[in-house]
């Protein structure tokens, strides 16, 4: 009688709960369309340097006031272009349910401007439009353009004042930390949206940072004390104006045409900035025919500056799509000490210790409201 043994099971090594977990997370990523680390971490940086250089460059021709946006146009008018043109001949390769060619090269401007049909059951039909034009948009379009304008007139005039007083433009940036919170300010007041304590706290911060940058100026006959300080008030007051009216501006992005899951927000955007690049390009060329003194630096500087703007903001919006939004945004607000110190390298322009502890607390409310919406989220 054959003895019957029983196989032993061969016991598996069951792979770390860690590593498991890990691998499934980055499945998920995949399936959201979010890459590597490896791709938005050193694109956030590459961001954070592109909008340091540019905004040095936008010092170097804020001396000529509201003329020094006109040395803009051209670099505006490449870098919002390119965008259109890429989104455009993805439009085109869309296919219909059949996969036959069923695209449009302005697809995006059709969704914003005219009417969609709908078939019997009420349902819009995709790439199908009628003539009549919604000319609320249009409309509300124009609004925008001139807020486009105010912001980018008021932005490099605050740039100017700080010229006049000598102060370093990368701790005025920091200034900037202001945004989030007013935005939830102004959508608490426009939309009811929740205002939290964090924000609030934030703004407080940012506060006291720019209170004590604007008080920082040496008071004394050297430096001409009450006219810098005076300066310097003017361009932390210009830059906050910028904030609210930014902040306007994504109010009536967000109320009019964010409902509408049909428009492309950043081909509108960009759309809209055409224009506004092609008043500048006029602005210039009126401009040259009563013989404005400026040199090819300041040219190249405008150009340079406006390419850099438009492409950064392009890039933005795919790291927050595709990467961890919070930790990119982050990784961004570097770019403050970068301009630091390219405007010490070029301009000699040294903070003095009140204006680091300014920057300091700006900084750091940023990377707070950051870091507390992370938890949330988590």
């Amino acid at each position: 009688m054959e003895s019957s043994e029983i196989p032993s099971k061969r016991k598996s090594k069951s792979p770390p709960k860690e590593d498991l977990k890990s691998k499934l997370q980055a499945q998920e990523e995949v399936q959201k369309g979010e890459v590597s680390p490896t791709v938005w971490v050193p694109v956030s940086l590459l961001i954070a340097v592109i909008f340091a250089v540019a905004n040095v460059c936008v010092s170097t021709i804020s001396r000529h006031g509201s003329k020094g946006i006109a040395l803009q146009g051209f670099g505006n008018l490449v870098g919002n272009l390119v965008p259109l043109v890429l989104v455009s001949n993805s439009n085109k390769k869309e296919l219909d349910d059949n996969k036959k060619p069923a695209g449009s090269y302005l697809k995006w401007f059709y969704n914003i401007y005219f009417f969609r049909k709908m078939d019997s059951k009420g349902n819009y039909l995709e790439n199908k439009w009628t003539g009549s034009v919604q000319w609320k948009r249009v409309v509300l379009s124009v609004i925008l353009l001139v807020f486009s304008q105010i912001v980018t007139i008021v932005f490099i005039y605050s740039y100017k004042f700080a010229g006049q007083a000598n102060f370093n433009t990368g701790v005025l940036m920091s200034v900037y930390s202001l945004k989030p919170a007013i935005t939830s300010i102004v959508f608490f007041l426009a939309f009811k949206q929740t205002l939290k304590m964090h924000e609030m706290a934030t703004l407080v911060l940012c506060m006291a940072g720019a209170s004590i940058i604007g008080l920082s100026s040496e008071d004394d006959e050297k430096t001409g004390g009450q006219t810098i300080r005076t300066y310097l008030i003017l361009a932390i007051c210009f830059m906050l104006l910028d904030i609210i009216i930014g902040c306007l501006r994504s109010a009536i992005l967000k109320y009019f045409f964010g409902s509408s899951p049909e428009i492309d927000i950043s081909s509108l955007f960009n759309f809209i900035e055409l224009f506004s690049d092609a008043i500048f390009i006029g602005y210039f060329m009126v401009l040259r025919s009563q013989r404005f003194e400026y040199t090819i630096t300041d040219l190249i500087a405008g150009t340079i500056s406006g390419t850099l703007f438009s492409c950064a903001c392009n890039l933005v919006a795919f790291v927050n799509v595709r990467g961890k939004a919070g930790v990119c945004d982050a990784i961004i607000e570097t770019s403050v000490i970068y301009q630091v110190v390219i405007e010490i390298l070029v301009f000699s322009r040294f903070p003095n210790k009140m204006q680091y502890i300014g920057l300091f607390l700006c900084f750091s409310a940023t990377l707070f409201l950051i870091y507390w919406s992370q938890i949330k989220k988590s």
